[in-house]
């Protein structure tokens, strides 16, 4: 039976997940244009139009994720890249600070380096990191602060995310799918995916992900990856963009952020 199982949950991941994204961003599409229409003709309406572009980003983010699921199946290594792993961290801080503050949270970097090369996949790492950040926004409330860290040491480098929030609920299960009980079930928790794929990219890199939590101190998400470098230039990703070139931490970070966030004249900037 578990072998059964095990056959039906890869099918899922493998084909069916990725298929639903594909027609999901066929309407969104048409959406998208039907909102820059409405816009140009009614400018007065921004301010009301902004709850409908939040949900059209959360769709996207939706649908990033339904296309990485197969990544989940998956055991090869990801194609890594010499870069500079501290200044590529601190960018992606830089363009949550100000998502964060409509939330009232605040975000701090620090490192234990002013730069440092490395091999990484930086996509991965980009997504990674904007999830982990939404998690802290979204579950730790106003007042919180996130910490976020490069720690470089001789044969790994550390990057942690810790928020000052409620702590986790231990009887959540932490790297499983969520399925809802019921058809009645609103609850906005999404399908338990991000911290799937936040695991599959540390370990893609040769590397892991570690989650502590203690309740109403915070929560620590620890990602450990090789202090290594490739031995060969990479190009850059030249597949197609899984947010259709909107703007990665506003998609990223979507279920977290307040309405606010999604103002037409703010997009993207």
């Amino acid at each position: 039976m578990s072998a059964i199982k095990n056959e039906s949950t890869d099918e899922l991941l493998r084909q069916i997940l990725p298929s639903l994204a594909v027609q999901i961003r066929i309407p969104l599409g048409n959406m998208y244009s039907t909102l820059q229409r409405l816009l140009r003709r009614y400018p007065a309406t921004g301010e009301e139009l902004a709850p409908f572009y939040q949900s059209y980003y959360r769709m996207l983010r939706l649908a990033g994720n339904l296309s990485d699921a197969q990544e989940l199946t998956s055991e090869e290594p990801l194609p890594l890249a010499n870069e500079d792993i501290v200044a590529f961290v601190h960018q992606i801080c830089l363009q949550a600070e100000t998502p964060a503050e409509l939330c009232g949270q605040r975000i701090i970097f620090q490192s234990s380096k002013s730069a440092h090369i490395m091999a990484f996949h930086p996509s991965s790492i980009e997504r990674l990191l904007l999830n982990l950040l939404s998690n802290s926004m979204k579950f730790s409330g106003k007042g919180c602060l996130i910490t976020v860290s490069v720690t470089v040491r001789r044969d790994t480098v550390e990057l942690t995310v810790e928020d000052t929030g409620p702590g986790l609920d231990p009887a959540v299960p932490l790297f499983t799918p969520y399925l809802p009980p019921g058809p009645r079930d609103s609850s906005p928790r999404g399908l338990g995916l991000g911290l799937l794929l936040c695991r599959r990219a540390a370990l893609g890199h040769g590397g892991n992900l570690l989650v502590s939590s203690l309740p109403n101190v915070g929560t620590k998400v620890t990602v450990s990856l090789p202090n290594i470098r490739a031995s060969h230039s990479l190009l850059r990703d030249s597949v197609l963009d899984y947010a259709g070139g909107f703007n990665h931490t506003l998609v990223e970070l979507s279920d977290a952020l307040p309405a606010a966030a999604f103002l037409p004249p703010q997009l993207d900037h």
